[in-house]
């Protein structure tokens, strides 16, 4: 049973590239005995594996890595490959879109607790499905989070350039020394340019000429394939659901009326926030809030982006996305930010974070306010000065 998923196995790692590393490789403590790496789709997860597999193991043999959704892995079981695997002297587990697999919760459980020896990484594109039936193993659990790539990953990956990871407060105090390096060394306003297009996710070095189409394809299949295999969602769900898509793409930036809305695709104000959790959850869409006490503001979010500034590059594949500058601008804002901080909208701006800091984003002719804890992000300057902070920089936090 095994032998078709050495060879499987044997082909990926074979095509694996082993020179750039995601963030997240230096965070994972591969130690842990139960491992959860979820992301959205696109982001390298399969890649990271595999990387960690050539670099400590290269022996299937001791490191099985199989997909949830394979038809064979899906008729054997995974109790019975996990059992296999360590009798033949298995030493580690990786279960690829483990989402994908029925009942696999209970599975994974069940092979936790038979085989104590044996090491289990799990991973998959839908973070609800994965973290709701992942209660009964939420003390054996360690999850980890890949997100698309930052800025200063892009430059990383894309052309072999290396700059440190800098904080919020390292950028808020010392943005001028910073920008000042990092614009001595390269052209960072053009490098910034192409990645607000281009550079979210690593597939951008199979080329520029598919990356959109990839992307286009990336939605697809999470409304085809992904929801309707965690969620009731029927095709006319998954209809409404592309309509809802489309008038985030078409907004400048986007305002939430929830009620407006609900008329617009002719559903339910329930519909609807459920809709707009499954987009959220399967990473197609990010929502922020303000800042409130209490958990019924929840369902209600104040701005609504895509998940990443790319998405909304290749539903426009063919208009000119200056229209959608303001919009861009904010969503890599937020975007950038909401991976390691709480964000919030802002009552006197666009933004706000931790520790009252609020942030406006915008073009160079901003006109900035001097308050305090008030910053401006402004696109298309190299260094700022005061409270006027370069926007590439938001993307060196991870």
């Amino acid at each position: 049973m095994l032998t078709e998923f050495y060879e499987i196995q044997n082909i990926i790692a074979s095509e694996t590239p082993v020179e750039a590393e995601r963030y997240l490789m230096s965070k994972i403590e591969f130690d842990e005995r139960l491992i959860g790496i979820i992301g959205p789709r696109g982001t390298g997860k399969t890649t990271l594996i595999f990387q960690h597999y050539v670099r400590h193991y290269g022996d299937p043999s001791k490191f099985l890595y199989i997909s949830g959704d394979n038809i064979r892995v899906l008729s054997s079981g995974l109790f019975n490959i996990a059992k296999e695997h360590v009798q033949y002297g298995g030493k580690v587990l990786c279960v690829d879109e483990v989402h994908r697999y029925p009942n696999w919760a209970q599975e994974i459980k069940n092979i936790y607790d038979s085989f104590p020896k044996l090491k289990i990484i799990i991973s998959g594109s839908s973070s609800l499905h994965i973290r709701k039936l992942s209660v009964d193993l939420s003390r054996r659990l360690v999850f980890y989070h890949l997100h698309e790539l930052s800025f200063r990953e892009y430059l990383n990956f894309q052309y072999s350039i290396n700059f440190p990871v800098y904080s919020i407060a390292d950028i808020t105090h010392n943005h001028v020394k910073i920008a000042a390096e990092i614009s001595g060394k390269i052209r960072v306003l053009k490098f910034f340019k192409e990645y607000l297009e281009y550079g979210n996710f690593p597939f951008i070095l199979e080329g520029k000429p598919s990356y959109k189409l990839k992307i286009i394809r990336i939605i697809d299949k999470v409304l085809y394939e992904d929801l309707p295999a965690v969620h009731p969602v029927k095709y006319s769900g998954i209809m409404n659901l592309k309509r809802l898509l489309n008038i985030i793409a078409t907004s400048k930036p986007f305002q939430v009326n929830i009620e407006k809305m609900s008329r617009n695709l002719g559903i339910s104000k329930e519909f609807l926030y459920r809709y707009l959790e499954y987009l959220c959850n399967a990473y197609l869409i990010q929502m922020v809030w303000y800042r409130q006490r209490g958990n019924a503001y929840r369902r209600k979010p104040a701005k609504l982006y895509f998940h990443n500034p790319n998405f909304l590059s290749a539903l426009h594949l063919s208009e000119s996305l200056k229209n959608y500058i303001r919009t861009i601008r904010e969503s890599f804002f937020a975007h950038q930010l909401i991976q390691s901080n709480s964000i919030y909208v802002s009552k006197i701006a666009d933004f706000e974070i931790k520790d009252q800091i609020h942030f406006e984003v915008g073009g160079k002719s901003k006109v900035c306010r001097n308050e305090k804890n008030l910053f401006y992000a402004i696109d298309d300057i190299e260094i700022g000065s005061g409270n006027k902070i370069p926007l590439y920089l938001f993307g060196f936090l991870y």
